[in-house]
C-alpha cells in the first residue's frame, strides 16, 4: 500500500484457510485407494470359483461332443466362451486395482508373438494369423497374451474388417501392429483413450461397450516390461501399435520352437 507519492506506508496481506479443502483431498485420495483395493480383493475371490467353472465346462463340452445333441454341445460351448470372458475381465480388473496400488509383476522370459495372436485369435473365435516375422520379445507370457486379446477384441467390437495383424523388427524393438479399416477415434478423445474407464458410446456387431479397461491395461502392461502402446491413423487405416524390446535368444538344444535368454 502507497500514498499519492508512491511513498510505502503499509502491506495487505490475504490468508486462505486450506484445512477443509486439504480433508476433502486427502478423503478423495484415501476413498480412491479403498476402491482399488477393494476390486483387487473382489476380483480375486472370483478368480478361484471361475477357475473350477471354466474347468468343468470344458469337461462338459468334451463329454457332449461325443454324443450329446447338437443343442447341448452349442450350450456347452457358450458355457466355456462366456466363463473365458469373464474370467478376463476378472484379469483386467486385477490389473486396473493393482496399478495403482503396487507394482504389477512380470516375468522375463521369451515370447513368440506370432503363437500367442494365432493362439489368442483361435480362443476367441477369429481366425486371425499374422504377418511377418515370428516377433520374438522379451516379456510375460500372459500379460502380453492380455494385451493381444485386448488389442484383437478392440478392433473386432469398434473397427470394420479388414483386420491385419503383422509383426515388424527394427533394431532391439518389435512391433506388433493390429489395423482395421473403422472410422477411428475422434480426434477430440485421443488424449482420453487410454484413460481408465473411458470407452466408445458407439456399439458394433451387436457387442456391448464394455468397461474400458482393455486399452489403459495393455498399457500398463506394456509399460511394465518396458513397452510401449500407441494409436495412429494411416491412409485411412486405424492402427495400435505394441512395441516390446526384441529378444536375443539361442535355440534350445533338441527342442523345436523353445528358447533361452542368451
Amino acid at each position: 500500500m502507497t500514498d499519492p507519492s508512491g511513498k510505502a506506508i503499509g502491506t495487505v496481506g490475504v490468508a486462505y484457510d486450506l484445512t477443509d479443502r486439504k480433508a476433502i483431498e486427502k478423503g478423495l485420495h484415501d476413498l480412491a485407494a479403498a476402491k482399488d483395493e477393494f476390486i483387487a480383493s473382489i476380483s480375486h475371490e472370483l478368480r478361484t470359483p471361475l477357475t473350477a467353472v471354466i474347468g468343468f465346462a470344458e469337461l462338459l463340452r468334451e463329454v457332449a461332443a461325443e454324443g450329446l445333441s447338437p443343442d447341448a454341445v452349442d450350450m456347452a460351448e457358450a458355457i466355456v466362451q462366456e466363463s473365458n470372458d469373464l474370467a478376463y475381465i476378472v484379469d483386467d480388473l486385477l490389473v486396473a486395482a493393482r496399478s495403482s496400488v503396487d507394482d504389477v509383476s512380470v516375468l522375463s522370459e521369451v515370447v513368440s508373438l506370432r503363437d500367442l495372436v494365432e493362439r489368442v485369435s483361435g480362443t476367441l473365435g477369429f481366425g486371425y494369423a499374422a504377418t511377418g516375422g515370428e516377433g520374438l520379445v522379451v516379456g510375460d507370457a500372459a500379460r502380453i497374451r492380455q494385451i493381444v486379446r485386448n488389442l484383437l477384441v478392440n478392433s473386432r467390437k469398434y473397427g470394420n474388417p479388414p483386420i491385419g495383424v503383422s509383426i515388424e523388427q527394427s533394431g532391439d524393438r518389435v512391433r506388433l501392429i493390429v489395423a482395421d479399416r473403422g472410422p477411428g477415434i475422434d480426434a477430440a478423445f485421443i488424449d482420453v483413450v487410454f484413460q481408465p474407464y473411458w470407452r466408445e458410446r458407439r456399439v458394433e456387431h451387436g457387442s456391448t461397450t464394455g468397461l474400458g479397461l482393455g486399452l489403459p491395461i495393455s498399457r500398463v502392461l506394456a509399460e511394465a516390461r518396458g513397452g510401449t502402446i500407441g494409436y495412429s491413423r494411416h491412409d485411412g487405416e486405424t492402427r495400435f501399435t505394441l512395441t516390446l524390446p526384441a529378444a536375443a535368444v539361442a535355440a534350445t538344444a533338441g527342442a523345436t520352437g523353445r528358447y533361452r535368454l542368451e
